[in-house]
């Protein structure tokens, strides 16, 4: 019995054509199907010199040098996958950040097939306790699992292409950290009150528009004045900032929407126009003309950390405890249900959809559509 052929050895072959076909067997997809690389010819002699060819470019490429790759290339040739979907600022900061740890901890050099899962335990376990972490404070599990999921995807591009054969962070632990996920928190109506009376200018309109019109963050920057019909007394979504504040479509269908403005809104967006036009005539030539309601001093997007920065500073100011300007938007979505409102109500206003309203407020829409007992007489029918 002939000996099985191993990986990249190859064979010749006539299709049903009567043409010869030169074949390699590669390293297995990651899914675990065949993998084969095929060239044809009309002689056999043909076949045979492109066999010759296939051999000499696997090799030349490394393809089954499983071995050779080192973690600085795996690193190389990974961001070009993902630099490839265009990721968003904050993706290609941390992705960047997660492959300058990998380089750390491993070394530039270590070979790929030494690696091992204990290693890629410990790479996260240090992660996670901040041993290794940029700031050296401990991170969440769920950080730690983004690290996993990031390590574990560059491997499979090595195996994709060929450079290796096993994954080992496919089965490390992600570690049980001492920093527990921060749950979104709603103000109650005397602390969202506190911290609109402690609020003046730009950041009053932050806390009004986020904490009573339920506004997203990247929804409230990117407001313009075009979008206030102070005649109607409304207000209309139909931008947000991306994540390189560029205006783009709001996120979903449903996030375009027209809602009513308080009345104290439109006072405060009245004296904030005069205030702007103050601003502008100060700026003169600095003056960024991008038409928005809440921006900088020279008429400029507030970056999305200054805003929380600002909010953070305030709520020291009102003496409460720290929230984030989307925890605003939970609030307004909060105060909202507890009034009575309907859940498809309450997701027409704020742009969502009734799904989730039901899976992050269900505790809420069962407080207030308590359902009282059917009267019934004595014969059975109802009252």
């Amino acid at each position: 019995m002939a000996a099985r052929r191993s990986a990249g050895e190859g064979s010749i072959f006539q299709d049903k054509n009567g043409r010869w076909v030169a074949m390699i067997e590669l390293p297995r997809h990651p899914n675990g199907r065949r993998h084969r690389k095929l060239r044809r010819g009309r002689t056999r002699a043909e076949a045979q010199r492109k066999l010759a060819e296939m051999k000499a470019e696997i090799v030349e490429l490394g393809s089954l040098a499983f071995n050779a790759r080192t973690v600085a290339e795996m690193m190389d040739g990974y961001q070009q996958v993902w630099m490839a979907r265009s990721p968003s600022r904050s993706d290609r900061q941390r992705n960047e950040l997660f492959a300058q740890t990998i380089l750390v901890f491993f070394g530039d050099s270590r070979k790929l097939g030494e690696i091992t899962v204990p290693e890629c335990d410990r790479l996260l376990a240090d992660f996670g306790d901040g041993s290794i972490s940029p700031s050296g404070q401990p991170v969440s599990r769920e950080y730690c699992g983004r690290l996993r999921s990031f390590l574990s995807n560059a491997f499979q591009n090595e195996i994709r292409q060929g450079h290796l054969k096993h994954n080992p962070a496919s089965n490390a632990i992600i570690p049980a950290t001492t920093v527990a996920k921060r749950n979104k928190r709603a103000l109650s109506a005397s602390e969202w009150q506190a911290l609109y009376r402690s609020a003046e200018g730009v950041t009053k309109l932050i806390v009004d528009l986020g904490g009573r019109h339920g506004l997203r963050p990247q929804e409230l920057r990117a407001l313009r004045w075009s979008a206030v019909d102070r005649e109607q007394g409304t207000l209309s979504v139909d931008n947000q900032f991306d994540s390189d504040d560029e205006f783009v479509d709001p996120k979903t269908v449903k996030s375009s929407r027209t809602i009513r403005l308080h009345p104290d809104t439109a006072v405060l967006l009245d004296a904030w126009r005069a205030t702007q036009g103050d601003n502008r005539g100060h700026a003169g030539d600095r003056w960024s003309d991008q038409n928005l309601i809440v921006c900088t001093s020279v008429g400029s997007a507030i970056q999305k950390s200054n805003l929380q920065r600002m909010l953070t500073a305030l709520c020291e100011r009102a003496k409460i405890g720290r929230i984030t300007s989307y925890e605003l938007r939970h609030t307004a979505i909060t105060h909202q249900i507890e009034a009575g409102n309907s859940a498809s109500q309450v997701a027409d206003w704020a742009g969502t959809s009734e799904r989730m309203i039901y899976n992050h407020y269900r505790h809420k829409l069962r407080e207030v559509n308590e359902l009282l007992p059917l009267d019934y007489d004595s014969s059975g029918a109802t009252e």
